[in-house]
């Protein structure tokens, strides 16, 4: 599939806009929310928001999302926008079956599916971080460039385009920075997997725990929390 238009957001990163309706998994976090700014500053066809709600963590990431969608909205003046929650018991998975599982349950008509799972940080700075509670996603460790666009629909899928597939979460500050989002649409964002199992920790609330796995990615690419 060929997209609509190409666009340089800094050097050495493409974001490409494909036909719509779209359908983007968004978490609340600071690469799904990237993505969603982007979607809608630059495309005319209708997008679909989906947010799988994590009972275990307390649906935190869907107020953020709301936060986040909002924003997005009020900063692009985009309103061609859905917001779909499918709430799920058990912990967080990973994949890009999720994204899929929740558009086939919803039922609406997606052309092309978008995740924005990034590329973990190098080996070095992985052998510092804690990685004993809510870990990271080891299929990130060394992504597939070819797959940044892939088509899915042989599984019953749409197409699935992963736009920060290749690069890491300190070159997506990067674009925070130059696109001014650093206090408008990055505050707003939640990164930290906090579960209340993990009593020891302490409950961070709605503010980032700054301990697992998550909050150490965050505090490495964009040097604060918030």
């Amino acid at each position: 599939m060929e997209p609509l238009k190409k666009y340089r957001l800094i050097d050495g990163v493409m974001f490409n806009i494909y036909p719509g309706p779209l359908g983007l998994l968004c978490s609340g976090g600071t690469d799904s929310s990237l993505m969603l700014y982007n979607v809608l500053r630059r495309s005319k066809d209708p997008v679909h928001v989906f947010t799988l709600g994590n009972n275990p963590l307390q649906n935190k990431n869907v107020t953020a999302v709301t936060r986040v969608l909002n924003k997005c909205v009020e900063l692009t003046g985009n309103h061609n926008v859905m917001h779909h929650v499918v709430h799920q018991e058990g912990d967080k998975p990973n994949g890009p079956e999720v994204l899929g599982d929740m558009i086939k349950k919803v039922g609406v008509e997606i052309k092309v599916a978008m995740t924005g799972v990034t590329k973990n940080p190098p080996r070095e700075i992985l052998d510092t971080m804690n990685n004993d509670y809510s870990p990271r996603d080891p299929s990130r460790d060394i992504p597939i460039a070819e797959e940044e666009l892939y088509d899915a629909r042989p599984e019953g899928y749409p197409w699935i385009y992963t736009p920060w597939l290749t690069h890491d979460k300190k070159v997506l500050a990067q674009i925070y920075r130059k696109q001014k989002l650093l206090t408008s649409l990055f505050p707003l964002t939640y990164s930290c997997e906090y579960y209340p199992r993990d009593k020891f920790l302490g409950d961070p609330g709605e503010e980032h725990c700054g301990k697992c796995w998550w909050c150490e990615e965050r505090l490495w690419a964009f040097g604060r929390l918030k």
